[in-house]
């Protein structure tokens, strides 16, 4: 769920050279709020930093990593105090999005009130390096990992990206099991950590292979341009189910025990790599892998299905947003029991008596703002499941729930979308802002979308 656009990335102004402008900035939440004071004194790197940076920050943040500067040292750390205690203080980074409106979810990077207050104070006090020998015990990541591998997927060739500052390649990758597989986990090993900012795996259905073979031919180079799925741009969307996901960060994961998502014989698994140039301008090849457990069965099988209003996608005006308005909203709501469009892509699965929704994917482009996954009771109550307040196209994930959530048959799953299509929203092209000019729901650079792809086991 993709499309090609200028970059409004959420990195640090670092890797635009703007690090004056940085520390220029009070330090302060997302509210204008200066942030809180710890009350400890004597604070030092190894022994009550380095735990939290490890955890939340170096994933991202080490030499040739999707972050523009590493964080693997106290060298490192101290030469961009300001930096860090602004990026932190006002909960730019680390990059977790959902608010704490929704349910509790797995793997959150989000750094608690206390570490925001134990690293701006330390900040506030020089950044005292302390003694090595006191180094504190390390914290637990917050990304889980894949605890098996069954099988990995190779890209066929290296690949090197050319376009600036963003490239969306597909690669089919071999898949030549003869019997059907469940896959019960998965785990993206990108090769290139400096460009490759996120990836998303597809399950193409044997009767469609032979169209994203087509797509592939007809592209020279290794791979084929792609945008939205397995699918070229300005060609019409192909049903796929979306298996595995890799943003910065991510370590794999397992599914619920018990599920996975099927692949028979002759299905084509399709990796869809979104590419970034805007830190290195000199890009070396990237060939990224992917690792699978799988299993010949499972006690319930899972799908992956997209949860948005089917009209948008034959009838893109009917998701209007109005050239130069801000705060357009449309969204969907409906039983998902039932529900024609969905229900035709679970092959004959009704879901009659309800789901399990186990993980989320939201999605938009680059004008949305805020992505809200909700569910209404049959009582007429109504709880947010997930909610995104500030969207960032650029830090879009999988989102695992820390325990199901019942949706009953009598229950309405809605995905709810705002937008700022505004002047001041536009995108620069050769260092000019654009007009506004009206978006609908579409695949390419200057269209929108509101989806939700959700992982859900049949009740």
């Amino acid at each position: 769920m993709t499309a090609r656009a200028p970059l409004r990335s959420s990195r640090l102004a670092l890797a635009a050279g703007s690090l004056s402008a940085l520390i220029a900035l009070p330090m302060c939440d997302s509210e204008g709020a200066r942030a809180p004071a710890s009350d400890e004194a004597g604070l030092t790197y190894w022994e009550h930093i380095k735990p939290i940076i490890d955890a939340r920050c170096a994933t991202c943040h080490v030499d040739g990593g999707i972050g523009p500067f590493p964080l693997e040292s106290y060298e490192d750390v101290a030469e961009l105090l300001p930096v860090i205690g602004f990026v932190v203080s006002s909960r730019q980074m680390p990059p977790w999005q959902p608010s704490h409106e929704g349910k509790p979810l797995l793997g959150d990077m989000s750094l608690s009130d206390d570490e925001i207050a134990r690293i701006t104070t330390w900040v506030d006090q020089g950044g005292p390096e302390g003694d090595p020998a006191d180094e504190g015990p390390p914290q637990p990541r917050a990304s889980a990992d894949l605890s098996r591998v069954d099988a990995t997927l190779t890209m066929a060739e290296p690949f090197t990206p050319t376009l600036a500052p963003d490239e969306y390649r597909c690669f089919v990758l071999d898949w030549s099991f003869s019997t059907t597989k469940y896959v019960t986990g998965h785990r993206v090993n990108p090769g290139n950590t400096s460009i490759v900012h996120h990836a998303v795996g597809f399950i193409v259905a044997p009767e469609l292979a032979d169209r994203v073979l087509a797509f592939d031919a007809a592209d020279p180079g290794p791979g084929y341009g792609c945008f939205g799925g397995p699918t070229p741009e300005k060609e019409d969307q192909l049903p796929a189910s979306f298996a595995v996901s890799w943003a910065p960060g991510n370590f794999g994961l397992d599914r619920p025990a018990g599920t996975g998502i099927a692949v028979r014989p002759g299905s084509l698994f399709v990796l869809q790599v979104h590419y970034n140039l805007d830190h290195p301008t000199d890009p070396s090849p990237d060939l990224t892998t992917v690792d699978l457990s799988l299993a010949d069965d499972v006690a319930t099988r899972a799908f992956t299905l997209p949860w948005f209003d089917f009209t948008w996608y034959f009838q893109p005006e009917q998701m209007m947003i109005p050239a130069g308005e801000s705060r357009v909203t449309h969204g969907y709501e409906a039983t998902l029991a039932g529900s024609g469009g969905v229900t035709a892509l679970a092959e004959g699965e009704t879901f009659s008596e309800g789901v399990l929704l186990h993980a989320a994917l939201p999605h938009m482009h680059t004008f949305g703002e805020r992505i809200t996954i909700s569910v209404t009771r049959a009582n007429g109550s109504r709880e947010t499941l997930l909610e995104i307040p500030k969207w960032d196209f650029h830090w879009q994930r999988e989102y695992v729930f820390a325990e199901p959530q019942v949706i009953n048959p009598g229950d309405k799953l809605a995905v709810a979308c705002e937008w700022d299509n505004s002047d001041r929203a536009q995108p620069f092209v050769d260092g000019e802002r654009q007009s506004p000019r009206d978006l609908t729901w579409g695949e390419g650079t200057a269209d929108e979308m509101c989806i939700a792809m959700i992982y859900v086991t049949p009740r």
